[in-house]
């Protein structure tokens, strides 16, 4: 059964926008410390670090908690949003290594594009007017940054493309799963399944980390 969902007040979206300036933030010192990690290290050993030390975290508060957390009433929606998560970070890291990091945000902000695409198929969500004129109007701003036909176009560039194709559509599946699934639950199995994923190509190209990475590590 699938939790019923009130129509957000003003504070429930002030706290939200909080959440989000504070995701936005973390996801900016992720970013630059995966790129000096990629000097020495796999795209696949850092994401398997960050995976494990995110399932050993959030392992702390599920123990505390109960069951409840980690049950799932859309598994299947739960395997595919994590594989697809897997395939976007090892893109994502890819293009921080190799792109400046300005471009790549550039690039990432086509993500809410295909979020809200995914969201009409997935969700059923009506595009309106001011959804269509948004959209229309970052992906002419992205067109701008990367000047396809005046700019040789690189196929690096195709990476960063590729992470913000996966963000958005897991975006739209996360919202699909908090319906029914604990939020601690989604980013336990989601750390843990990258954690498995990873493994198989970070073993044979693991490079011992040095003291110099591991505030990067932490980071």
């Amino acid at each position: 059964m699938s939790q019923r969902q009130n129509p957000p007040n003003g504070t429930a979206v002030g706290l939200a926008a909080l959440w989000m300036t504070g995701a936005i933030l973390s996801f900016c010192l992720m970013a630059v410390a995966a790129r000096e990690l990629s000097a020495t290290m796999s795209p696949f050993q850092i994401l398997f670090l960050r995976s494990l030390a995110g399932a050993l975290f959030i392992g702390l508060f599920v123990v505390r908690g109960t069951p409840e957390l980690l049950r799932s009433a859309q598994p299947r929606l739960q395997a595919l949003r994590h594989s697809i998560h897997f395939v976007g970070q090892v893109l994502w890291i890819l293009a921080l290594a190799w792109l400046p990091l300005a471009l790549v945000f550039a690039v990432e902000f086509t993500s809410p594009i295909w979020g809200a695409l995914t969201a009409m198929l997935l969700l059923g969500e009506r595009l309106d007017r001011r959804r269509a004129l948004a959209m229309a109007l970052g992906f002419t701003g992205v067109l701008i940054i990367l000047r396809p036909g005046f700019v040789a176009l690189e196929p690096v560039i195709l990476a960063a493309l590729g992470a913000a194709l996966a963000f958005g559509i897991i975006n739209a599946m996360t919202k699909k799963l908090v319906q029914t699934d604990r939020p601690w639950g989604i980013l336990f199995w989601m750390c843990t399944s990258q954690t498995a994923l990873c493994l198989p190509f970070t073993i044979p190209l693991w490079v011992t980390p040095t003291a110099v990475d591991l505030p990067w590590i932490a980071a």
